[in-house]
C-alpha cells in the first residue's frame, strides 16, 4: 500500500481538516486513482491504476446468508476461504471485483461474464492463488424487485462444478 503524505498547508490537507469523515478522492493522473477514506483519522487507501471503481456508496458489506460445502474435499479449503468474508467490504463492478476489510486486498480479481439472464449474471474469477470460482449476482431488474419487497440483494461464490461448494451474501 502506497503513503501518501500533504504538507500541513496544502489544500487538500485543509480539505481534509475541514471535512475529516468526508471521503476523499485523490487523482494524481489519468490513470491513478487513489481514494482515502477518513473518519476522523485516515483508516486506509486502495490505490486502483488503469480504471475507476463504483464510488463508496455502492460499495457493501458481506453478510453470510447460506454455505454449502459442496461434495468435493479438495474444495474444502477454497470453501472455508470464502465462508468467512462476513464483515467484509464488496466493490463488484461489470468485469471487476474487490472484497476487503481495513488493513488488506482479499480478493482482487477480473471477472469474465459466461451467463446472464433476466433475473441473474454468472461470472468467473480468479482467486489470488490461482483457483477459478463462479460469482453470481442478481440482474438490475431482480434487484429492484427484491428491494421493493424489502428484501437485501445477494452473491454467490461457487465452485465451477455444479455439485461443488456455494456460499451466499446478503449484501448490506
Amino acid at each position: 500500500m502506497d503513503t501518501f503524505i500533504f504538507p500541513l498547508n496544502s489544500s487538500v490537507a485543509k480539505q481534509i481538516e475541514n471535512n475529516p469523515t468526508e471521503n476523499i478522492f485523490l487523482r494524481f493522473s489519468e490513470y491513478d486513482k487513489v481514494q482515502i477514506l477518513f473518519d476522523g483519522v485516515p483508516r486506509r487507501a486502495y490505490k486502483y491504476l488503469g480504471g475507476i471503481m463504483n464510488d463508496p456508496k455502492d460499495w457493501k458489506s458481506l453478510c453470510l446468508k447460506k454455505a454449502n460445502p459442496g461434495n468435493f474435499i479438495e474444495e474444502e479449503i477454497i470453501f472455508k476461504f470464502l465462508s468467512n468474508l462476513g464483515g467484509y467490504t464488496i466493490n463488484l463492478a461489470n468485469d471487476k471485483l474487490l472484497v476487503f476489510n481495513d488493513k488488506e486486498t482479499i480478493i482482487d480479481s477480473e471477472l469474465e461474464k459466461i451467463e446472464e439472464d433476466a433475473f441473474t449474471i454468472s461470472r468467473i474469477g480468479i482467486l489470488n492463488i490461482g483457483v477459478k470460482f463462479r460469482l453470481v449476482n442478481a440482474s438490475s431488474m431482480a434487484t429492484n424487485i427484491l428491494k421493493s419487497r424489502g428484501d437485501k440483494p445477494m452473491v454467490t461464490f461457487g465452485s465451477l462444478s455444479p455439485d461443488g461448494y456455494a456460499v451466499t451474501y446478503e449484501l448490506y
